[in-house]
């Protein structure tokens, strides 16, 4: 099926679902061909799909058409530009940032990046079968990885586990620059969108909106938290409710890992805390 018979149309039909459900065969969304969903969240949702000219795999995020105004285009494309420039082992390489139109003259908007076949860090602290040093081996490449991002002036601002892939061979790969800031980039996005991030892994100056001090410390902290999570399973801080959440990260302190399981080295507990 070609776009002008009505693929992208297609296409868009299916973003409307609010059932997940696999792509019909010989889907296409511009050079690429959709072989199946993987991910799917607020904004956008996630594809496996092939580029049969490169002959490659390739993973494809489409704005969902729900959430595709004007500022949110702003963002997708701006995600692109910051990962483009960041080329590092255990970052997740971009190709294209694009958009197609059916014969509406409606617009789908997308990013195609490497796939990354395996799952997320968040699986691996999940799973009791990953050993403890190796868990703490992944998240030595994913700080290696920030590190990087910090030097090249990108901040990243929404660290998670389920923000770094693991393929089959262990390799880590972080990924969603959707909330970095750059140097390189100036942006109008609204102030909302600067303080975004996920509450459980917000450092105190995100919770308090204190966007001048939103920096890379604030990454520091969030790798700090899922260190935490991954000697003992869980974040420092839990709540049902987000204003709880946010008290405790302000005014609490975390148990320390030892007392949660006194196997846990404490020399790796200090770098922890």
């Amino acid at each position: 099926m070609t776009l002008e018979d009505g693929a992208v149309r297609r296409f868009r039909d299916f973003l409307g679902q609010s059932v997940p459900e696999p792509p019909p065969e010989g889907m296409w969304l511009g050079k690429y061909l959709l072989k199946r969903e993987v991910a799917r969240g607020g904004m956008g949702i996630v594809f496996e799909a092939e580029d049969p000219k490169l002959k490659r795999r390739v993973a494809v995020k489409v704005l969902k058409e729900t959430e595709a105004g004007a500022e949110e285009v702003a963002r997708l494309h701006r995600e692109a530009a910051i990962a483009a420039q960041l080329r590092h082992p255990n970052i997740v390489p971009i190709h294209e940032v694009g958009m197609v139109r059916d014969d509406a003259d409606r617009c789908t908007h997308y990013i195609a990046m490497d796939f990354v076949d395996g799952r997320t860090f968040a699986a691996v602290v999940r799973d009791p079968a990953v050993a403890r040093g190796e868990r703490l081996r992944m998240l030595e490449d994913v700080a290696r990885a920030v590190a990087f991002a910090h030097s090249k002036g990108v901040v990243h601002r929404d660290l998670k586990p389920e923000n770094v892939l693991v393929d089959t061979t262990g390799r880590v790969a972080l990924t969603d620059f959707g909330l970095a800031r750059s140097e390189s980039f100036q942006t109008r996005l609204t102030a909302s969108f600067t303080v975004m991030g996920t509450p459980a892994y917000m450092a105190p100056e995100q919770v308090k909106g204190l966007l001048p001090e939103v920096d890379a410390r604030t990454d520091v902290y969030a790798l700090g938290v899922m260190l935490y999570e991954a000697l003992v399973g869980k974040p420092p801080f839990q709540a049902d409710v987000p204003a709880t959440l946010y008290d405790h990260i302000l005014h609490r302190e975390p148990a320390r890992p030892t007392e949660l399981d006194p196997s846990i080295e404490r020399d790796v507990e200090v770098v922890c805390l």
